[in-house]
């Protein structure tokens, strides 16, 4: 099972599907065209795009940092990394997205 940021990142096209996509992408279920945003996982870059059909990859899954986005296609995607970017921009003045998505959940708690 992934982890799942708490407010969680999506693009308008999934809107109203996100909970059965996330429940899909969580029993391993094919998926496709679907793209989730994660922290980046070698620490240096700030996230990852990754399509959803390689989560079916058990070494894919299993090394997968928490899943902070969910997209429709890869140019959503890309507009999330945008908002997020935007948002953290707004709320914090630079560009830190692991620390600004990392308080953002702690404060949801």
């Amino acid at each position: 099972m992934q982890t799942w940021y708490d407010p969680l990142y999506t693009g308008e096209s999934i809107q109203k599907e996100e909970k059965k996509i996330r429940r899909r992408i969580n029993r391993g279920k094919p998926q496709v065209g679907y793209y989730v945003l994660t922290l980046a996982s070698n620490g240096t870059d700030l996230l990852d795009l990754v399509p959803v059909h390689w989560l079916r990859q058990k070494e894919c899954s299993s090394r997968l940092p928490a899943i902070v986005g969910l997209a429709g296609t890869k140019k959503e995607a890309v507009d999330l990394v945008i908002r997020m970017t935007e948002d953290c921009m707004r709320e914090r003045g630079d560009a830190d997205l692991r620390s600004f998505l990392e308080e953002r959940e702690a404060h949801k708690r």
